[in-house]
This record gives structure tokens, C-alpha cells and sequence, in this order.
């Protein structure tokens, strides 16, 4: 094991490996400063000078993050492509220059982005990511995106399966909402039908994404051949933005992708009755 030797000389403090200036020395080298506090002094200063990142770093930690953080696709016929919407959002507190976008799986595809794209602190723009399997079979891949950001390379996760055909069908197969007020909910029928002769069954579904829910059905459920249910798929926005989700039903493992743009809900009834007020007095005089 190679051991670093600390040398405090006058003219620079040395770890047997790297050399840092004068005036670092000059500060550690001040008497009252124990070997410990030496120690943890270095350590403070690799972290600011090497852009080293905290292992534990959480999500909340990171100036550009992925919503939703990984995609799961689900089953996808052979040949035919299921589109997940994702948002990048920048949570710092100044801009972000997104200058890259690197697909690392011939699968999958995103829609196009101008780049460099500038992202102003506190905004999210939408990007679309289809899924199209060649073959059948589970596929893996991440989408690394590169930025100027505190964490300036970010992957996004996603998989899927490429299947011959589905045993469960949904109608529509796809959900978006379009623009919803905050304070309101938006609700949207979906249809599941068993394509096959034979009975199948829906052992569980979960929702994923925030704002987004499900009613109309109580699961497990199983459907005869060629049998449907209606179900309803709701979106009530808590907060303005783009936003992704997902509808995931196990058993024939089916996935439907939610979309929607929340945005802040104007009540113009307190201008036109001041407007209206002021309309009157000014008439009066």
C-alpha cells in the first residue's frame, strides 16, 4: 500500500503526490492547527478544487434533474413505438446551457432539441423519448445529457420489451391532458381490452407521476376473451410545469404513457369588476 508523507516546508505543503500554493500552506501551517484539522482541510479543498460530488448526493442536490428519473416501457409489439415525455428541469439558481444529448441504445430516440439550448433557472422543457424494439426481448439504454450544470452530465434510465403481440390493448394508448389549471382535474376514459380467445388477468396497477391518478376498476381483474373495462385516468396539477408519468398494469405488462402541462389557474372576475368600477366612477364625474 503506498503511503502519502505530510511535509509542511516553508514554501509549500506537500503530500508526496500533489503540491498546493503557498498561501493554502501558509494557512495550514499555522500552529493552532492540528494534523486532524490539516487532514480534514484537504479534504475540503479536493472537494472545491476537483469538483469531486458527495457520494450521498441526493436528487435535491442536483442543479439539472429528470422527471420521470427512469422510463419503463413496458411491452411494446415488434416494430411499433411507445413515446414517454420526460422534463428537464433546472433547479438552481442560475442558467443552464444544455450543450449535448447522447442515446446510447439504437432503440430508443428523442425528439429534436436545439442545442445549445439555455435553460433559465427554475424552467423545464419537454423532451420526447420513443421506444421502438426490433426484436423480442428486454432492452436497456440511457440517455446522457451534458450541461454546464453543478452535475454536468446526467443519464436517464429506461428499458423495455419488445413482444410479438400484446394480450392487453389500451384505447387510447397513450394519455395527454394538454393544459390543466392548478385547482382543477382533468379526466380522461381509457379503455382495456383482452385481444386474446382466453381469459386474462390484471394482477395490480400503479400509478406513476405526480397530479396523476386511476378509478373506474378495483384489481386484480380478469377479463374473458375479447372482454373490455373502462377505466379513469385523472391529472389534478399542484404545481405549473411540464409533467410525465406512467399507468402500469402487471400481468400483461402494459404501460401507458401520461403527459400533461399544468399552468397557473387567472380568475378574472376581481379585474372586470374593479375595470367595470372604475368605468362608472369616472362616468359619474
Amino acid at each position: 500500500m503506498h503511503c502519502c508523507h505530510l511535509s509542511s516546508s516553508p514554501r509549500c505543503f506537500q503530500t508526496g503526490c500533489m503540491r498546493l500554493p503557498r498561501s493554502i500552506n501558509q494557512f495550514l501551517s499555522v500552529r493552532s492547527v492540528h494534523l486532524l484539522t490539516k487532514g480534514m482541510a484537504i479534504i475540503v479543498l479536493g472537494i472545491v478544487l476537483l469538483g469531486i460530488v458527495p457520494a450521498g448526493a441526493s436528487a435535491a442536490d442536483l442543479q439539472l434533474v429528470c422527471t420521470p428519473a427512469k422510463l419503463r416501457f413496458g411491452t411494446v409489439v415488434v416494430g411499433q413505438s411507445q413515446t414517454l415525455l420526460v422534463a428537464l428541469t433546472n433547479n438552481g439558481q442560475t442558467s443552464v446551457t444544455l450543450s449535448g444529448i447522447t442515446v446510447g441504445n439504437s432503440a430508443l430516440t428523442t425528439s429534436y432539441l436545439s442545442l445549445p439550448l439555455v435553460l433559465p433557472a427554475g424552467q423545464s422543457v419537454g423532451l420526447n423519448v420513443s421506444f421502438t424494439p426490433a426484436a423480442a426481448g428486454w432492452t436497456y439504454g440511457k440517455i446522457t445529457f451534458s450541461s454546464n450544470a453543478s452535475n454536468p452530465t446526467l443519464r436517464l434510465e429506461a428499458d423495455g420489451t419488445g413482444v410479438s403481440g400484446q394480450s392487453v390493448t389500451a384505447s387510447p394508448s397513450a394519455v395527454s391532458f394538454g393544459q390543466v389549471a392548478i385547482g382543477t382535474v382533468s379526466t380522461t376514459p381509457v379503455v382495456l381490452t383482452n385481444a386474446r380467445s382466453y381469459r386474462v388477468t390484471i394482477s395490480a396497477d400503479q400509478v406513476i407521476g405526480s397530479g396523476f391518478s386511476m378509478s373506474g376498476a378495483t384489481f386484480p381483474l380478469t377479463l374473458g376473451g375479447r372482454q373490455s373495462v373502462t377505466v379513469n385516468v385523472g391529472f389534478a396539477p399542484q404545481s405549473a410545469g411540464t409533467t410525465g408519468g406512467e399507468l402500469l398494469f402487471s400481468g400483461p405488462q402494459l404501460v401507458i404513457p401520461l403527459t400533461a402541462r399544468a399552468r397557473l389557474r387567472v380568475n378574472l372576475r376581481p379585474i372586470l369588476q374593479a375595470w367595470l368600477s372604475a368605468a362608472r366612477r369616472s362616468e359619474a364625474i
